[in-house]
């Protein structure tokens, strides 16, 4: 493969092979496997990445996603992303709100039901010099914030998750440590995070398909409203 200035680094290893069938299915989301398991039908992949999942959130920025699986040498999973070389920041207009960056050292729990994605934004974070705990268990995750409800100055959820969804972390969050910023990532927006957003159990509301360019600022924006409010 010729050099394409593209960064291969975010890698996620399982230790066993995924049979072919279930190797097509990997980048379904939940909805799509639960209708075709309602209507008795054998399931078939499209071409067409889906709105919020990994593929849908990784194509758009020019990246793709490679999947290696041989009997006996386990899976890999390699997100390769372009490399920005000058990003460009476009100046603030006198209008608009500032956008402030989450200072190095932030902690941050940051919660995916998808290890692929909980991958790539635990890098992101990271690299950034952000301290991220990223956790695919959304009850695993609340029960380290009920063991400590001090650990952590932001948490990042997922909406859309099975057995817990992103509501139900914002809320027990809130009833843990009120002035803990949440931030839910979700494609879209329906009454129950509505709700949440209306009665201060999240902070800050994450377009998941533009995760690599609006987590950072959305983090610090989160954080800046929460020190307006104690000032």
């Amino acid at each position: 493969m010729a050099p394409d200035r593209s960064s291969e680094n975010n890698e996620l290893k399982l230790g066993a092979m995924i049979p072919p069938l279930l190797l097509a299915k990997s980048f379904s989301s939940f909805a799509d496997l639960a209708a075709a398991y309602d209507e008795g039908t054998d399931y078939v992949i499209t071409r067409v990445p889906r709105p919020g999942s990994t593929v849908g959130i990784v194509a758009p920025h020019g990246g793709r996603i490679e999947v290696l699986s041989q009997p006996g040498q386990g899976s890999r999973f390699a997100i390769v992303l372009p490399i920005e070389v000058e990003p460009v920041h476009a100046p603030v207009a006198a209008d608009e709100e500032p956008v402030h960056r989450a200072v190095p050292g932030t902690r941050v729990l940051y919660i995916d039901d998808d290890p692929t994605m909980a991958v790539v934004a635990q890098q992101l974070l990271e690299r950034a010099g952000l301290l991220a705990r990223c956790e695919t268990d959304a009850a695993v995750a609340i029960a380290h914030l009920q063991a400590d409800p001090l650990a952590y100055d932001v948490v990042v959820t997922d909406y859309n998750m099975p057995e817990l969804s992103g509501t139900d972390v914002a809320r027990a969050a809130h009833a843990l440590r009120p002035e803990l910023p949440v931030i839910v990532s979700s494609g879209y927006i329906d009454e129950a995070l509505r709700e949440c957003a209306q009665d201060g159990s999240v902070q800050g509301l994450l377009n998941k398909e533009r995760t690599l360019e609006d987590l950072l600022p959305t983090i610090g924006n989160a954080l800046a409203a929460v020190r307006v409010v104690r000032a």
